[in-house]
């Protein structure tokens, strides 16, 4: 057994929902004492999965994998992979495959190259998907109803997870038109923030707390 020299490791969400970027954060180490050179990683995922196309040198005739810059001794770099799952992609465990590798040296000129694996990581995640539900409206009624000037308008909003995970950090966000809104008169309990320049009101997570699949909240 011989030991690697290029060592591996890669970060990620242990869950993701579909159509929602996913980021895999591999960093790569030269742990030998002398130069690397022809340094590859190769980035598999499952059916559904779309990765962009990483801003770097794809190896020919290789699948999926791409030529990284060189490391001196010790030295360390990172390189990021996005992609997400389309919206057909079933939920549950998914697995990606990211193995690091160097280009054999002694046949340049093979069409395929050859690649001596160094080390690979295999990420699971659970892929859910999400559907948030809104409704929104003045008064009691319709939001295509009428009001006079001066009239006092109470918002109601009712969200609901209809999704299969739970939601955390949601944020909501009312636009206003600015030119008719007394904003001294908006009440405002702190955890709303208001932005008379835009006329924007927004409700961040302290007023919409995480939600279980199926799990219904109101905000009035």
């Amino acid at each position: 057994v011989v030991a690697s020299v290029l060592h591996l490791e890669v970060e990620s969400p242990t869950q993701a929902f579909v159509t929602q970027p996913i980021t895999f954060k591999a960093s790569y180490k030269n742990a030998s004492e002398s130069k690397l050179s022809g340094i590859v990683i190769t980035f598999v995922g499952p059916a559904g999965f779309t990765l962009v196309s990483p801003q770097l040198e794809k190896l020919p005739n290789v699948e999926a994998t791409w030529k990284l810059p060189d490391l001196e001794p010790s030295a360390e770099a990172m390189y990021d992979f996005t992609g997400q799952f389309n919206e057909n992609t079933e939920p549950g465990s998914q697995e990606f495959h990211i193995l690091a590798g160097l280009l054999d040296s002694s046949q340049p000129n093979l069409a395929t190259p050859k690649i001596a694996s160094q080390e690979e990581r295999v990420i699971t995640l659970q892929l859910a998907k999400s559907r948030l539900t809104l409704a929104l409206s003045a008064n009691d009624v319709s939001l295509k109803s009428a009001v006079d000037l001066g009239d006092e308008i109470r918002y109601d909003m009712a969200y609901a997870n209809e999704g299969d995970a739970p939601l955390t950090d949601l944020v909501f966000t009312l636009k206003l038109d600015s030119r008719y809104v007394d904003w001294a008169s908006i009440v405002n309990d702190g955890t709303v923030e208001l932005r008379e320049s835009t006329g924007v009101v927004r409700w961040t997570k302290e007023k919409a707390p995480q939600m279980n699949a199926d799990e219904r909240r109101s905000r009035h």
